[in-house]
């Protein structure tokens, strides 16, 4: 799935627990991101930014690499 290059965070969460697979990333941020124009919203990890830095609505980007889960960073 190909999803829009940017969005906004319209919730936010820090994982302080998690998986065998996850365990080494504890704590991790995820966000769940609202696209302009699509009709769903896509849970992902949202990496580059200090918690206390994230609002709703904070504008991110989404991060196209070779990872199994869907990443953003901050504008």
């Amino acid at each position: 799935m190909e999803l829009p290059g940017q969005g906004k965070v319209h919730s936010w969460t820090v994982c302080n627990f998690a998986g065998e697979r996850f365990q080494s990333d504890v704590p991790y941020t995820l966000v769940l991101v609202e696209f302009d124009g699509v009709d769903t919203m896509t849970l992902g990890r949202l990496e580059n930014v200090d918690a206390s830095a994230i609002c709703i609505g904070m504008q991110v980007r989404t991060v196209s690499d070779n990872k199994d889960y869907v990443r953003f960073e901050p504008l």
